[in-house]
């Protein structure tokens, strides 16, 4: 987007007047991707040249809007000072399009008829009645409820001190609409101040935000005043980060931001003729190259073709591209797991990043013990193995992590390249000497004293219960330790 300084020249006096700013825009292009409503809401008049618009108070110019761009808060970067962003009570600036619903934690007040102010539109009346099912009473609130975190990357920067064990990233928080309250993992919405917390693996901040606070209107598309993180985009510096404080990095760019709608999506498709059905290639994120059967995912950019009847797209973005944003954000890390768990067809290639062996039992799949030991990083393969061996010599399943992950750590030292020479070494060796060796691999070796008794959880170093509550970041490799797990090493 693109601006221009103000004019010397004085609008005309009508341009205060909603109705006469909504006059302006009869020519306005009809493929903006902005709607012309919300342009008369925010005090802009189209000049006629193009997509520009001017305030009729600031007498600011906009131009080269794109997909997502938010009017309200484009208006207030490029005019901070605009009177008539900034007097809530000026004439027919309450842009109620842009209002959430009530305070956190109670249900707005029940009113017996539609807000009538003459700037709340017909179109606004029906959308809000679909969204919500019920008509509430907007006045007298304010809206958002924080001002200062409408802009998303300054809610990244309240999450310097976010608990690293929390399994939401700041990014997705802040995205979501979210800042940190500074107090253990909670969270508290921008625009309608919900607060969230206690976090668990696999929740979506989106879908939680959602779940918790459905008529939140920032979480119903409405324009808040919101201000998306550009720090990513071409021609910007990466947001600072302290040394001492673990901010994750940001998330990669859409690959093809103008094919986020699924509408978009879908119109690629035209007469697709093909055994999967357009909708639901659309539906995980998929748009049509136009040459065949090809499709791109608009997130990641990850492209499929050769499409078989039978096949589900969800599941073949979970198998070749499982690292996707997008799908993770749709369908969750067990989905792309239970995904890569199921057995591969005949005709993979080794293009494949792992081979993925079938275990029969489907109840395994939803096992705690299978989802923590894949958090922990043992391939797929491995675990499979150790399951299979174990319904093979004793035909009974694991009831616990602490099994599995034994069994996985001795098939792993079994398994090692050394394995077959140590065998034979220790034929020639004492008696004596075999057992220290037995007793030097089950010692602790951080403090060379106590017994292995925990891993660490996701990079799987051991060490004993002391030393492992300890420390935060595993000696070994450095990286964050989410969770301790206690083992037995028999």
């Amino acid at each position: 987007m693109t601006c221009n300084g103000p004019v010397s020249e004085d609008p005309a006096p009508d341009l205060a007047q909603l109705t006469s700013r909504q006059e302006t825009f009869a020519r306005f292009p009809s493929r903006c991707p902005v709607s012309s409503s919300d342009l008369a809401r925010a005090g802009f008049f189209y000049t006629g040249e193009g997509d520009q618009v001017k305030c009729f108070s600031c007498l600011e110019t906009l131009e080269g809007w794109e997909e997502g761009d938010s009017v309200v808060g484009r208006h207030k970067i490029v005019s901070p000072n605009c009177p008539f962003i900034n007097d809530a009570n000026f004439e027919e600036g309450r842009l109620l399009s842009g209002l959430p619903n009530g305070p956190p934690g109670r249900e707005p007040a029940a009113a017996t008829s539609i807000p009538t102010d003459s700037d709340l539109s017909s179109d606004f009346e029906a959308d809000y009645l679909l969204r919500t099912r019920q008509v509430v009473d907007l006045s007298g609130s304010q809206y958002p409820q924080n001002p200062a975190m409408c802009n998303e990357e300054v809610r990244l920067r309240s999450f310097q001190h976010w608990p690293p064990y929390t399994p939401v990233t700041p990014e997705e928080l802040a995205n979501a609409g979210l800042y940190y309250r500074g107090v253990e993992d909670e969270v508290e919405c921008f625009c309608c101040g919900g607060k969230l917390k206690n976090w668990e693996p696999g929740d979506q901040a989106w879908s939680e935000h959602r779940r918790h606070f459905p008529r939140c209107f920032f979480v119903l598309g409405h324009d808040v005043g919101n201000v998306g993180n550009v720090t990513h985009q071409p021609g910007n510096g990466q947001l600072e980060r302290s040394s001492t404080h673990r901010v994750p990095p940001l998330p990669p760019p859409l690959h093809n931001p103008s094919m986020a709608d699924f509408a978009k999506r879908l119109q690629t498709f035209g007469a697709w003729s093909y055994s999967v059905s357009k909708e639901r290639l659309a539906h995980a994120g998929f748009y049509s190259l136009g040459i065949a059967d090809g499709v791109e995912c608009f997130s990641c950019g990850g492209g499929l073709k050769e499409w078989k009847a039978g096949e589900d797209p969800w599941e073949e973005h979970a198998r070749w591209y499982p690292g996707c944003k997008y799908l993770g954000e749709e369908k969750g890390q067990a989905f792309v797991n239970g995904v890569h768990l199921k057995s591969l067809p005949p005709e993979s290639t080794t293009e494949e990043p792992e081979k993925v062996l079938t275990i029969e039992d489907e109840k395994h799949l939803q096992s705690q013990a299978i989802q923590s030991a894949l958090q922990m990083g043992f391939s797929v393969e491995e675990i499979s193995q150790t399951v299979e061996r174990k319904e093979r010599l004793s035909a009974e399943r694991y009831q616990s992590v602490e099994a599995l992950v034994t069994d996985l750590i001795n098939a792993q030292r079994d398994n090692t390249p050394s394995a077959y020479l140590e065998n034979h070494l220790q034929k020639d060796l004492s008696t004596e000497e075999k057992l220290k060796r037995l007793e030097e691999e089950k010692i602790c070796k951080i403090c060379m004293d106590k017994l292995l008794s925990v891993v660490f959880i996701p990079c799987g170093h051991l060490a004993c219960q002391d030393c492992a509550e300890a420390v935060e970041k595993c000696p070994w490799c450095c990286k964050i330790i989410a969770n301790r797990q206690k083992v037995f090493m028999p």
